[in-house]
């Protein structure tokens, strides 16, 4: 790998955290959550129909064969479905969790 692209990945990285950083202070803040999503969009950009398919893509897979999985299957082991294969994926758990997954059920 280049410098410059671990460089610019550490860049990504810091400027992602540093946002979350910087939305966690204007939630202490205090406001409604119309008021923050709209400093949100102040300091930011509001996002578009492709951003937004871009993100729905992201986050209904995470967990799937990525970096999550490990912390996908240690959730499983502590909920005590460390079993359940068909929980692949964040949001499947967070579904099963929630009682949506298709024939959920908290007890294995």
């Amino acid at each position: 790998m280049s410098s410059t692209r671990a460089t610019s990945s550490y860049t990504v990285r810091f400027r992602s955290r540093r946002g979350i950083v910087m939305m966690c202070w204007r939630v202490k803040q205090g406001g409604t959550d119309e008021e923050i999503l709209e400093w949100c969009f102040e300091k930011g950009r509001r996002l578009n129909d492709g951003d937004l398919f871009v993100w729905n893509g992201f986050a209904s897979k995470l967990g799937w064969r990525d970096s999550i999985t490990p912390r996908l299957e240690e959730r499983k082991k502590e909920m005590g479905i460390a079993d359940r294969n068909d929980i692949q994926c964040i949001p499947d758990l967070i579904d099963f969790d929630e009682g949506r997954f298709p024939e959920a059920s908290k007890t294995p």
